[in-house]
């Protein structure tokens, strides 16, 4: 979501934003299993959270990736 929808959705622009990316492991899980490490890089695609305050004591959330809403 970017502030754009936000302000649609919502009715005003979010006051935090929040981006936690993606990971692949290229030496995978199971490697750990048996005591070695992995390897693992950061993504561009993750889970970004834009939030604001509404006054009221509820929260609300929007989902506004198509493939999942």
């Amino acid at each position: 979501m970017n502030s754009d929808m936000f302000r649609d959705v919502y009715g005003h622009s979010p006051t935090v934003r929040v981006f936690c990316p993606g990971y692949l492991n290229l030496i995978g899980e199971h490697i750990v299993e048996h005591g070695y490490g992995t390897i693992s890089i950061a993504t561009d695609t993750g889970t970004e959270i834009l939030a604001a305050v509404n006054g009221r004591s509820d929260i609300r959330i929007t989902n506004t990736d198509e493939e999942y809403g």
